[in-house]
């Protein structure tokens, strides 16, 4: 029983650090542009996009037991729905 809870566990984190992993190439992406070009974006952008990678950057990968975890996504999905819909594009994890 502990192995397939093990599993289970480690198929989770790692969906999440996937999933982060693919936030952080978008902001990555983002804040180049902003690089090149800083008026590419509205500063309403560029505030949602410093405040989803300061939420990504808050996910502690050191506490697996907290209970905020969920709630942590959930913020950080959110914010990024929020980017996108600024940006008028669609992308999807």
């Amino acid at each position: 029983m502990f192995s397939v809870i093990k599993r289970g566990g480690l198929s989770a984190g790692f969906q999440v650090g996937e999933e982060l992993g693919f936030y952080q190439g978008c902001i990555h992406v983002w804040n180049s542009v902003m690089q090149i070009d800083p008026d590419a974006f509205t500063s309403r952008i560029r505030k949602n996009i410093a405040q989803l990678k300061t939420l990504v950057d808050g996910f502690s990968f050191m506490e697996p037991e907290n209970e905020n975890v969920q709630e942590m996504m959930e913020n950080i999905r959110l914010k990024f729905r929020v980017v996108c819909a600024n940006l008028r594009v669609r992308l999807d994890f």
